[in-house]
């Protein structure tokens, strides 16, 4: 028989035998898990996934089945007030049924913390690593070949603000930084996937002045002006700096309806000439709408200029649109449906001007997921969706759909 099957099992019969020990445990225990002034929230999700095209090819699709381990604990500080400190800690395995040279384990760590300095002012700062990996589909990773194995990196990331209110008027000035550091892969045919030429920092300062023209209502203006510098500069110098510029308001008429729109300018100088300088327009939005007890409407829009690592190319304007609707359909049992829309408008490549590397795809993905509480500290969890890339490059034209069913046990 096969060995996935003994490791399914044993996923399942460890994700019951800790529910059965959380009901126990929960029959004597009627206040948080808390030790040294921290209130701990430990959960363990087992699910399984079954994928139709896993390489997310355009064609010859291979599908799988996927069974997903995700311990994870959340750490929170009591006593603190308004003040907030909280540490998160998870891991991912993922083991592949057919094909085990697609199993990986992640890993994240991740701090956030508030500070309140005066009546007016708070000072915010959050940081994470992450170790990920990039599964053998990901076309950036080498656009000619298919790696052996999924490529993993190290991701680290930090930012960090200042707000402080000046009567009607306020500023946020922040800087976030990120690094990203890739492991060398091999092709299915065992040379060299060399991934160094990927490795980089990115630090982008900002900041956001808002004039608050009624209790409801806020104009801001909000800039950001940043590098991304690679630690090779062959066989392209990719170093560039940019930034995006925006005007807008801020409408919250009650607590629980918020919308925010903005737009303005962006671009990106890249210090190789054989990639194009890109100037466009920008723009972000969301709208949040609690319209019945646990149920809620969102809406993200945000047009920025993506990092593209494919040396054919120098950026993508990414246009990415994400909507959901959340309801709570009966007692312990909700549902949502989401919808998401990505324009990727690949700009210039190859010594070329006004974009010659004419790439554009259109992504749309969506999606149901429900979960219901079986009780306190056990729920069920379902999902299923369709995702597809249409390109006017036929190798990145694809179609996915997903199927998950688990489980999840938390305090």
């Amino acid at each position: 028989m096969d060995k996935r099957f003994f490791v399914d099992i044993g996923a399942y019969v460890l994700l019951i035998t800790i529910a059965c020990a959380s009901y126990a445990h929960a029959q004597t225990r009627t206040d948080d898990i808390s030790a040294g002034g921290f209130i701990f929230k430990p959960s363990i999700t087992i699910s399984e996934e079954r994928s139709d095209n896993i390489y997310t090819s355009p064609n010859n699709e291979k599908a799988d089945f996927i069974t997903r381990i995700k311990p994870e604990v959340m750490i929170e500080r009591s006593g603190l007030g308004k003040n907030k400190l909280e540490f998160k800690l998870d891991v991912e395995q993922a083991l592949y049924r057919d094909s085990s040279d697609d199993n990986y384990l992640n890993a994240h760590a991740a701090i956030k913390t508030r500070y309140i300095t005066g009546p007016a002012s708070r000072i915010d700062f959050a940081a994470d690593y992450a170790r990920l990996h990039a599964e053998r589909g990901d076309d950036e990773a080498d656009p000619t070949a298919v790696a052996d194995e999924p490529i993993g990196y190290d991701r680290y990331h930090a930012k960090a603000s200042l707000t402080h209110d000046f009567g009607v008027w306020s500023i946020e000035p922040r800087v976030d930084y990120m690094r990203y550091d890739y492991d060398d892969g091999s092709r299915i045919s065992g040379a060299l996937l060399e991934q160094d030429t990927r490795d980089r920092t990115e630090f982008t300062p900002g900041a956001r002045l808002s004039y608050a023209a009624t209790k409801e209502t806020s104009l801001f203006a909000d800039g950001d002006m940043g590098s991304r510098q690679y630690d090779m500069n062959a066989p392209n110098d990719r170093d560039s700096v940019g930034g995006s510029y925006l005007l807008g308001i801020r409408h919250q008429p009650q607590d629980n309806l918020l919308i925010e729109a903005a737009g303005g300018y962006m671009n990106r100088d890249y210090s190789d000439l054989a990639f194009d300088t890109i100037n466009t327009w920008g723009a972000q939005g969301r709208l949040e709408w609690i319209y019945a007890p646990e149920s809620i409407i969102k809406l993200n829009i945000k047009r920025d200029i993506a990092e593209v690592t494919d040396a054919n190319v120098g950026g993508a304007v990414r246009t990415n649109i994400l909507a959901s609707i959340s309801k709570l359909l009966a007692p312990d049992w909700t549902g949502e449906f989401s919808l998401r829309y990505m324009n990727r408008d690949y700009r210039g490549g190859f010594g070329a001007t006004s974009g010659a590397q004419d790439r554009e795809d259109h992504y749309y993905k969506v999606g149901l997921t429900t979960e219901y509480m079986l009780t306190k500290y056990l729920a069920l969890l379902g999902q299923i969706s369709h995702a597809n890339n249409s390109s006017n490059l036929d190798t990145a034209e694809y179609s996915e759909n997903v199927v998950m069913i688990g489980a999840r046990v938390g305090f």
